[in-house]
């Protein structure tokens, strides 16, 4: 790995301070401490020097015994602009961390009220966050010096973006004993600044940490949102967040619980932001039930088969009822492209999702599938086998709701065999391809041309 040498003259440093010569103190450090790329790019990290460092500590020490001025405010920064530069390199750091009194200093140095070193806040940030890179010991130690500091920042909403990246890489190596208030803060930064990627990585990290979780309640429903829109967001990617089992019991509970609020979308065209978080929920919950490691925990709660029942058969009857939310669209144009109106809904999904659930649920679990049955959710679950812009994939979670119901079930499969055709029902779908399904009035159906059927007529 290639270093770049470094020079320093204490004496000349020495001259500096006692002319109080801070610009030419300022151009020298500057100078000296200067980043420079290799030939990708890349910063070469500079050549580590006990001088160098102690030079860089005793003009620290200096400046923080003097009455602070305007003059001061281009040498503090650029003092903290050669640590931030200089701690790349690991044994700058290690240097740093085994001097009892270095980080005290700088703590010391951000205790003193003054304007002109709260300018410099930001790059003193920007040098911690460099001197814990990879570096267990420095994080220890950082821990134990800034620790309230940098929470006093996310709190104050300071140097966010400093003090989350800090937060977050503390917490690669150390067990941050955070509590709700310190979780209900994060949230509220998330929401604020949502740019800010190591927010986001700090909250993937809580929602695998179990005692997150027994705050989730607490939060409202704004944070709660977040909460399923960052686990939703990684299950998309195929990245799904490992939540401990205390986490997926609390979001089964807040949808059984809360399950029934999704009726209250029916006719309206503003729907309250608690179903949304409902139809999250399902989502999440849909999601965690085609994996294996949650599988068991998921199918020994008979509670959310009946809940995902009860509701699949209400908004399902209330599709039918009137043209409402739940209403199935078959509108040919708007199953390849789904109108953004429908698809921002809560519902929009929701039916599908409740039958990903129930047939995941029944999956090699006989108490499960005799329980859809006993509950008599089969036609019903049959009778959503169509096409539905408002329900993407819908056929297709029926299919292997279907398949799961049926394994080595032989009381379901006598359910589904014993089925009766009661007609054809019309469908637009097959309307605008210009065809329709006729029945012989025996257990054959037909697909005829409209045009074939009228020249008959």
């Amino acid at each position: 790995m290639m270093f770049r040498p470094i020079s320093v003259n204490l004496e000349t440093v020495d001259g500096y301070l006692q002319q109080n010569n801070y610009s030419a103190l300022e151009l020298y450090l500057k100078t000296e401490f200067r980043l420079e790329k290799d030939e990708t790019g890349v910063p070469l990290k500079i050549e580590f020097s006990t001088k160098a460092v102690d030079l860089l500590h005793q003009i620290l020490k200096t400046i923080a015994q003097q009455n602070l001025t305007k003059n001061h405010e281009g040498i503090i920064k650029e003092l903290f602009r050669s640590l931030r530069n200089y701690v790349i390199n690991p044994d700058v750091q290690t240097y740093i961390v085994n001097d009892e009194f270095f980080l005290l200093n700088v703590v010391s140095f951000m205790n003193l009220q003054s304007e002109i070193i709260q300018n410099a806040f930001q790059i003193i940030l920007q040098f911690l966050f460099n001197l814990i890179i990879s570096n267990k010991s420095a994080v220890d130690k950082v821990y134990d010096v800034f620790y309230p500091t940098i929470l006093t920042f996310l709190k104050d909403n300071k140097y966010v973006y400093e003090s989350s990246a800090l937060l977050y890489n503390m917490s690669l190596y150390k067990d941050l004993n955070l509590d709700c208030g310190i979780y209900n803060c994060l949230l509220e930064l998330y929401d604020s600044h949502n740019s800010v990627e190591y927010l986001y990585f700090m909250l993937e990290k809580l929602i695998s940490d179990g005692n997150f979780w027994k705050c989730y309640k607490k939060f409202d429903i704004n944070k709660r949102a977040a909460v399923l829109g960052v686990i939703r967001d990684k299950q998309i990617k195929g990245e799904a967040i490992k939540i401990p089992i205390i986490g997926l019991k609390v979001l089964i509970n807040q949808f059984v619980t809360s399950g029934k609020i999704i009726f209250q979308t029916v006719g309206t065209k503003d729907s309250r932001l608690e179903a949304y978080e409902i139809s999250q929920l399902a989502q999440v919950i849909s999601s965690y039930c085609s994996n294996e490691d949650y599988l068991k925990v998921l199918q020994s709660d008979k509670d959310l088969l009946i809940n995902s029942g009860v509701l699949l058969i209400n908004i399902h009857r209330l599709g039918k009822e009137s043209e409402n939310c739940f209403t199935s669209i078959q509108n040919l144009s708007e199953i390849r492209e789904p109108n953004k109106n429908i698809q921002k809904h809560p519902a929009f999904g929701f039916k599908a999702d409740l039958i990903r659930i129930i047939g995941n649920l029944c999956w090699k679990n006989k108490i499960m599938q005799d329980l859809t049955r006993e509950a008599e959710l089969i036609p019903v679950i049959l009778d959503c086998c169509n096409m539905d812009a408002r329900n993407p994939f819908i056929m297709q979670w029926v299919i292997l709701a279907v398949r799961n119901l049926c394994e080595n079930n032989l009381e379901n499969q006598k359910i589904i065999a014993e089925l009766h055709q009661q007609g054809t029902v019309s469908s637009s779908v097959l309307q605008e391809l210009g065809i329709t399904l006729e029945s012989d009035g025996d257990k054959s159906i037909k697909i005829v041309s409209l045009e074939t059927l009228r020249s008959q007529k």
